[in-house]
């Protein structure tokens, strides 16, 4: 990911080695680590395609 990534939470860009999530109402990103409530178990899970974990930015919830 390019510098147009900004974490909505911290306003750090979000790289592409990162662990984040996007927003599945406004596709922005938001870091794992800056309150997203999603575990990094259940993000690894979500990445292998075991689960489907529906996540919504502090803006859009």
């Amino acid at each position: 990911m390019a510098d147009e990534y900004p974490c909505v939470y911290c306003e750090r860009n979000v790289g592409e080695d990162d662990t984040a999530i996007s927003c599945d109402e406004c596709l922005k990103w938001q870091h794992l680590s800056c309150e997203t409530g999603v575990s990094l178990r259940q993000y690894r899970k979500m990445v292998k395609g075991e689960v489907v974990v529906e996540w919504k930015c502090r803006e859009c919830s």
